[in-house]
C-alpha cells in the first residue's frame, strides 16, 4: 500500500541522540544555553502527494511530494523577557538543524540566528521561525501573506520586544522591520525582501479581564536583484530603498509598469483583532484584509466592503482540568482581486518577480493558494481560492491529547487564466494528530491524515515521531 517510505534517517538520529545524552554536563544550562532537544519523524504515505495536513504550516520541514524523514537537533539562549526600565545589553541565538531524507538527503537550518536586545528592541540576524499576525498562533490554517508555510527567509530585523506601552493600560504598539534575502533560485535573482509591520493594542495587560482591542498594517515588498533570461538588473540604491518603503513609483531604471505603479511587488494586510478576557477562558476574533496597491488599503474602500479577506475566531481555555483545550474556525475568500474591477489585483504573482510569493518551493502566503512551477522558477498561483478550516485541541492524560483538524479548499485558478467549473479543485483534508507525554522528558507524536475531493489525488498518510527534552 505504501510506495513512499523514509525511515533510515530516524534510525541514524538515534545514534546521535544517544551521543548527545552521553555529552558532558558541564555543556549545558548556564548563560550560555537555555534549551536543548533532540526530534526525528517519518511519515509514509499512499500515493504521490502528501496530505495537505502533514506539510503545511511546517516551514518547509517535511516535503508536499513524498513521504519523508528528518532528524533535527535544537539548541537555543531565549530572548530576556520585556522587563519595564531593563536597561542591560543582552544576547539570544537559536540554532534547529534538521537532516531531511526524502530520497535524497538534504541539511535544512529553520532557525540559524543571533541577537541583541536592549530596552524594549531587539536586533536579530538570520533565519528564524516566526509567527506574523493576529490569528490564533496555534490553531491558524496561516496568516494570508506570510505564514509558517515556507523555510524562514535570512533578513535583517529590528524590531520591539513584543508589545510596549505607549499610555499604560490604554495604548500599546509592536513595531517590525526587516530586510531579506530571497536566494538565487529565483526567476529574478537574488532580489530582496523588504518587510514592516506596526500593530495597535488598545487596553490593559490584565490576563484574566477586560477587552483588548488590535488594529495594524502588514506590508511586504520584493525588489532588487536580477532576471536570470535577460540579465536586467532592478534599482537597488539607497534612494530606491525609500521609494520602496514608502510604495512610492520607481525611477528610471525600473520596469514600466513599477514606473506607473510601484517600485517592486507589493502585498499585505490590514489586519483587525478583538480578545475577550475571562478567567476560564479568552475568545479572540480576527480578520485581516489583503491588498496589493494603494486601493487596498483605502479605510473607507474596506471599511464598507472587504473585498479579500481571511476571518477568524478562537477560543482558549485558561482551566486545566478542561478537557477542551481551543478550538478555532477561519475562513479565507480571494476572489474578488481588489476594489478596481477593470484592474484587478494579482495576489502572489507579478509581471517581473516572476517566481512571487515563493521560496524554496513553498507558498510563504496562505498555504491553501497552490501553484504550478514553470521553467527558470517560473511559478504560477492559484490565487483565487475560498477556504475554510476548524481546529480543535483537546487533553484528556498523559497519553491522549489530539487536535483534530479539518479544512475544505476550493481553487478556481488564477485570475487572468481561471479554471472552468468542470476544472475547479475542490480539496478535503483530515487530520488527527495525537501528543504523548511518556515522560517529562520524552514526547511522542502520532498523525492520521486523508485528503480527497475533485479534481485531487485521493491520499492518505501516516507519521510518528519522537522528541526529546535534553535540557
Amino acid at each position: 500500500m505504501f510506495r513512499k517510505l523514509a525511515f533510515i534517517p530516524a534510525i541514524r538520529a538515534w545514534v546521535v541522540l544517544v551521543f548527545l545524552i552521553l555529552m558532558p554536563n558541564s555543556l549545558y544550562g548556564g548563560e550560555y544555553l537555555t534549551r536543548a532537544s533532540f526530534s526525528t519523524s517519518s511519515s509514509f504515505v499512499s500515493g504521490d502527494n502528501v496530505p495537505y495536513w502533514m506539510w503545511a504550516n511546517r516551514y518547509g520541514l517535511v516535503s508536499s511530494d513524498e513521504g519523508s524523514a528528518y532528524a533535527a537537533f535544537r539548541i537555543e539562549k531565549e530572548m530576556p523577557e520585556n522587563r519595564r526600565g531593563r536597561r542591560k545589553l543582552d544576547w539570544y541565538y537559536g540554532l534547529d538543524a534538521a537532516w531531511r531524507y526524502d530520497g535524497s538527503g538534504e541539511l535544512m537550518l529553520t532557525d540559524a540566528y543571533a541577537g541583541l536586545a536592549y530596552r524594549n528592541f531587539h536586533l536579530t540576524v538570520g533565519r528564524r521561525a516566526e509567527f506574523f499576525g493576529l490569528a490564533d498562533t496555534l490553531l491558524s490554517a496561516g496568516s494570508p501573506v506570510y505564514s509558517r508555510n515556507a523555510p524562514p527567509i535570512p533578513k535583517v530585523s529590528l524590531a520591539t520586544n513584543g508589545y510596549v506601552d505607549i499610555i499604560k493600560d490604554v495604548l500599546a504598539c509592536n513595531v517590525y522591520m526587516a530586510h531579506g534575502w530571497m536566494g538565487d533560485e529565483r526567476y529574478v535573482e537574488d532580489a530582496w525582501l523588504h518587510q514592516k509591520f506596526v500593530y495597535l493594542r488598545f487596553g490593559g495587560k490584565k490576563k484574566r479581564k477586560g477587552v483588548n482591542f488590535y488594529v495594524g498594517l502588514h506590508h511586504l515588498a520584493l525588489w532588487g536583484g536580477t532576471d536570470r533570461v535577460t540579465g536586467r538588473k532592478q534599482p537597488s540604491g539607497f534612494e530606491d530603498f525609500l521609494d520602496v518603503f514608502l510604495g512610492k513609483k520607481g525611477g528610471e531604471g525600473a520596469t514600466v509598469s513599477d514606473q506607473q505603479n510601484a517600485l517592486g511587488d507589493h502585498f499585505g494586510s490590514v489586519d483587525y483583532a478583538v480578545r475577550l478576557k475571562g478567567r476560564a477562558r479568552d475568545w479572540l476574533f480576527y480578520a485581516s484584509t489583503l491588498f496589493e496597491d494603494r486601493s487596498g488599503v483605502a479605510f473607507p474602500v474596506k471599511l464598507f466592503r472587504w473585498y479579500d479577506y481571511s476571518a477568524g475566531v478562537s477560543m482558549i481555555s485558561k482551566r486545566r482540568r478542561e478537557n477542551l483545550k481551543r478550538i478555532n474556525l477561519e475562513v479565507i475568500d480571494t476572489r474578488d482581486h481588489g476594489a478596481k474591477s477593470w484592474e484587478p489585483d494579482n495576489y502572489f504573482d507579478h509581471g517581473f518577480y516572476r517566481s512571487g510569493w515563493v521560496y524554496d518551493g513553498y507558498m510563504v502566503g496562505h498555504p491553501f493558494v497552490r501553484f504550478k512551477e514553470g521553467a527558470n522558477y517560473d511559478y504560477t498561483p492559484d490565487n483565487r481560492v475560498r477556504g475554510v478550516s476548524l481546529s480543535a485541541l483537546f487533553g484528556f492524560s498523559n497519553i491522549v491529547n489530539p487536535m483534530f483538524r479539518i479544512a475544505c479548499v476550493k481553487d478556481y485558478g488564477n485570475v487572468v487564466t481561471p479554471f472552468a467549473d468542470d476544472d475547479q479543485i475542490v480539496l478535503y483534508a483530515f487530520d488527527i494528530t495525537n501528543t504523548t507525554y511518556l515522560t517529562d522528558r520524552w514526547i511522542l507524536s502520532q498523525q492520521l491524515s486523508l485528503d480527497t475531493g475533485e479534481n485531487t489525488e485521493t491520499t492518505f498518510g501516516f507519521g510518528l515521531g519522537v522528541t526529546g527534552i535534553l535540557y
